[in-house]
C-alpha cells in the first residue's frame, strides 16, 4: 500500500483552497519548512488574489508580479500629495501643514511643489486614489480604503457658492481636510471627472455622485444583470462631461448627467442636508436613479490580425476589454490590443440640443469608432523616428508587442505596452487614424506599468516602485521641487531674467519622496493626477530607520549655483503663460524659501524570500571602504554606503546601484 504525503496534494488545492484559509502567520511559518513550499507561497497569482480579498485592492494598472511585496507593504501605506492648493483644501492638508510648507515653495499659497504626507486617522489603509480632471471645477481627491470605504478632501464643484455649514448635499461644499462618506455598500473601483465621480461597487452596481452627500445608484434594464456578460459591468469611467461603462461583452453605454432632468431627479429626492459629524463623517443619501443609458455604436470587426494575438485571443470574439475618458472623447482597446477612439463631441451650444444631435449621429453611423493603427501595429510603431533613429538603437521593440493598457484625461491619451521592451505612445483628443503618436525616448524599455496625465503634467510608475514626472511646472504638480531653489541645470529651473517661470520639463525625471524624513527607502504603488494636482501611495521600504530633520531644518542649494540668487521675485503672474487653460486663470505668488537637495536612493535589499532588511554589500575581511563624497548637485550629508542587489524579487533602478 502507497503512503501519500501532504505534497502530493495537487498545487491548486494548495493555492485555491488551504493557503487562503490559513493565517498569515502560519503561512509565513509554512514557507519556510521547505523548498517546495518556500516557491508556492510565493506564487504572485495567490498573492494579487489576497491583495483584494484582504484590503480591497485591485490590480488596474499593468503590474504582473510583486504582489507579495505590495502586500507586506500595503498594511502601512502611506499617501502623498502635491501641487495646487488654491482655496477649498484641495490637498487635504491642515491649516498648520499647509502654513509649514507654503514659504518653501516660490508659489504659496498656490501649491506644493514636492510630495507632502497627508495625516489620516489612525489604522486608515489607503489602497487607491483618484484625482478629478481639470483645475478649477473639481478641486478635489478621492481615495478608497482596505474596506471598501471612501474618503474625499476639496470640493466637487467649485463653481457653486456654499455657505459652508458642513453640508455635503451641496456639491459646493469644502471639506479642507479628508471625511468619509458612509455608503450603503463597499466600492471597489471609482472615476472622477469634471464635476462628479462615478464609482462601483461589490455588488457589480455603479454610482453617480455629482454631491458628496447624495450618490445615486444607477439602475438601469442594460446593467441589471450582474450575472449575465452582456450586462455585468467591468468598467465604470468618468470623463470630462460623461460617465461611460463598459459591460463584459464589450458594450459601451454611456450619458451625460448635467443636463435639466438630472437636477430636478435629485432635487425631488431630497430629504436631508448630509452634515458632516463631529468625527469627520458624512451621512450620505443614497438614492436611485432610473435611467435607461445611450449604447455607443459597436466597434469595427475587420480589423487586422496583430502580431501579439494568440491561438487564445484569435478564438475569442473581438471585443472591448478597456475604456478610458477624457474631454469629448473615448478610447477603447479590444482583446487583440487594437486602440480605437470615438468623438463625443457635441456641436450645439445648448446641451440638450447638442445630445440630442449627437445620439442621431450615433444612429445613422456618422459618428463611430475609428481604429489607430499607428497605436496598435509593430510595423508602424517601429516606423516611428524614435524606434527607427541610429542614435536611438538601445530602444527597441519586442517581436510579440502588444497594447495592453490605455489612459486618458483632458486631451490626451496614451497606450502602452508592459515589461523590459514596453513601450508608451502618447495622443490627442484630436488624433486621426493617420497621425502617428508622441514617443518620448526616456520612457521607453522602462517597465512601465502606469502612466497618469493632469493637464499639463504627467507620470509613470515603473515596476521598480520609481515615479517619473514631465511636463509643465503647474504650481508645483510636477513635484520635482522648488525650481528656484533648485541647482542650476536641474530640470524645470528656469532661466535667468526677472520672474522666469520655470522650465518645461521634457525628459521623464525621478520624484523623490525624503523632503520631510530625510533619506528613506520608498517604493511607490499607486500614483494619481489630473488638473494641477498630483498623488502617490507609497511603501516605506525601510519601516526601522528613524526620520531625519524636516526639510525646512536641512541645507539647501548653495547660493552660488542656486537661482534664488539670479532672480527678483514678487509680485504674480499667471502661472501657464501662453497656454489655453481648462478653467479660469489664478494669480501666483512668488516668493523665496530653503530648497530641496538630490540624494541618491539606496539599493532593494535582500533577494526574493529575505526578511524586509537592507545589507551592505562587502567582500568578507575587506577593510571599511569610507563613504563616496557627494557630487555637486547633492546637497544632503551622505549617510551610508551603496547597498546593492535586487529588492524581494524586483529587478534593480535603471543604471543599477545609485548614490
Amino acid at each position: 500500500m502507497s503512503t501519500r504525503n501532504l505534497l502530493d496534494l495537487p498545487i491548486e488545492v494548495f493555492l485555491d483552497q488551504l493557503f487562503p484559509a490559513i493565517q498569515l502567520s502560519d503561512l509565513l511559518s509554512l514557507s519556510r519548512t521547505c523548498k517546495f513550499f518556500a516557491i508556492l507561497c510565493s506564487d504572485d497569482t495567490f498573492w494579487k488574489r489576497k491583495l483584494r480579498e484582504d484590503f480591497n485592492y485591485s490590480i488596474t494598472d499593468a503590474r504582473n508580479k510583486g504582489f507579495r511585496l505590495l502586500y507586506r507593504g500595503i498594511r502601512r501605506p502611506h499617501v502623498y500629495v502635491w501641487g495646487s492648493q488654491i482655496s477649498c483644501g484641495r490637498l487635504g492638508l491642515a491649516t498648520a501643514e499647509w502654513q509649514k510648507y507654503r514659504h518653501q515653495s516660490i508659489n504659496a499659497p498656490a501649491g506644493i511643489p514636492f510630495p507632502v504626507e497627508l495625516n489620516l486617522a489612525r489604522g486608515v489603509r489607503i489602497v487607491t486614489i483618484v484625482a478629478p480632471d481639470g483645475f478649477y471645477f473639481h478641486r478635489s481627491f478621492h481615495a478608497l480604503d482596505d474596506t471598501g470605504k471612501l474618503h474625499v478632501w476639496g470640493t466637487m464643484d467649485s463653481e457653486r457658492m456654499s455657505i459652508g455649514k458642513g453640508e455635503f448635499a451641496d456639491a459646493g461644499e469644502c471639506a479642507s481636510t479628508p471625511v468619509i462618506l458612509d455608503l450603503p455598500e463597499s466600492i471597489v473601483s471609482l472615476s472622477a471627472g469634471r464635476k462628479h465621480v462615478i464609482a462601483l461597487d461589490a455588488k457589480g452596481q455603479v454610482w453617480l455622485f455629482t454631491s458628496w452627500g447624495r450618490p445615486a445608484r444607477i439602475l438601469s434594464p442594460v446593467i441589471s444583470d450582474t450575472s449575465s456578460a452582456i450586462s455585468r459591468v467591468v468598467q465604470a469611467e468618468a470623463g470630462w462631461y460623461n460617465i461611460t461603462v463598459l459591460t463584459d461583452s464589450g458594450t459601451v453605454y454611456v450619458e451625460w448627467p448635467f443636463g435639466a432632468q438630472w437636477e430636478l431627479r435629485s432635487m425631488r429626492t431630497m430629504r436631508t442636508a448630509a452634515r458632516v459629524s463631529e468625527d469627520r463623517r458624512v451621512p450620505c443619501e443614497a438614492w436611485d436613479l432610473h435611467h435607461d443609458l445611450f449604447e455607443l455604436p459597436p466597434i469595427p470587426q475587420n480589423l487586422p490580425t496583430l502580431r501579439a494575438d494568440t491561438d487564445a485571443t484569435v478564438e475569442e470574439d473581438l471585443r472591448l476589454i478597456k475604456i478610458a475618458a477624457g474631454d469629448q472623447f473615448l478610447v477603447g482597446l479590444t482583446n487583440r490590443g487594437h486602440v480605437l477612439r470615438i468623438d463625443l463631441e457635441t456641436d450645439d451650444g445648448d446641451l440638450e440640443d447638442g445630445l440630442t444631435t449627437l445620439r442621431l449621429k450615433f444612429r445613422h453611423g456618422e459618428r463611430k469608432w475609428e481604429y489607430l493603427p499607428q497605436f496598435s501595429e509593430l510595423k508602424h510603431v517601429r516606423e516611428h523616428p524614435t524606434f527607427s533613429s541610429d542614435s536611438l538603437k538601445s530602444i527597441w521593440t519586442s517581436e510579440n508587442l502588444g497594447i495592453t493598457h490605455i489612459s486618458a484625461s483632458f486631451q490626451t491619451f496614451v497606450a502602452y505596452s508592459v515589461g523590459g521592451t514596453s513601450v508608451v505612445l502618447m495622443g490627442k483628443r484630436s488624433t486621426s487614424p493617420a497621425d502617428v503618436p508622441t514617443v518620448l525616448p526616456g520612457l521607453q524599455n522602462r517597465n512601465i506599468i502606469s502612466v497618469v496625465l493632469g493637464d499639463y503634467h504627467f507620470g509613470a510608475l515603473t515596476e521598480d516602485g520609481t515615479l517619473l514626472t514631465w511636463g509643465k511646472y503647474s504650481a508645483g504638480a510636477i513635484g520635482l521641487g522648488d525650481p528656484f531653489k533648485n541647482p542650476v541645470g536641474s530640470p524645470g529651473v528656469p532661466h535667468r531674467g526677472i520672474r522666469p517661470p520655470p522650465r518645461d520639463v521634457q525628459e521623464p525625471t525621478e520624484v523623490r519622496f525624503d523632503y520631510q524624513d530625510h533619506k528613506r527607502d520608498k517604493f511607490v504603488f499607486s500614483v494619481a493626477a489630473s488638473g494641477w494636482h498630483t498623488a502617490a501611495l507609497v511603501i516605506d521600504l525601510e519601516p526601522n530607520n528613524p526620520p531625519g530633520p524636516p526639510v525646512s531644518e536641512r541645507e539647501t542649494p548653495n547660493e552660488s549655483t542656486s537661482h534664488a540668487n539670479l532672480h527678483t521675485h514678487g509680485g504674480g503672474r499667471d502661472e501657464e503663460d501662453g497656454e489655453t487653460m481648462p478653467g479660469a486663470f489664478p494669480r501666483v505668488h512668488l516668493r523665496g524659501g530653503p530648497g530641496p537637495f538630490r540624494i541618491g536612493y539606496a539599493g532593494r535589499g535582500l533577494a526574493w524570500g529575505a526578511a524586509l532588511q537592507s545589507h551592505v554589500h562587502q567582500q568578507p575581511g575587506a577593510p571599511d571602504v569610507p563613504p563616496p563624497q557627494p557630487q555637486p548637485h547633492n546637497t544632503a550629508p551622505w549617510t551610508g554606503r551603496v547597498l546593492h542587489g535586487g529588492f524581494r524579487g524586483l529587478p534593480p533602478r535603471r543604471g543599477g546601484p545609485r548614490e
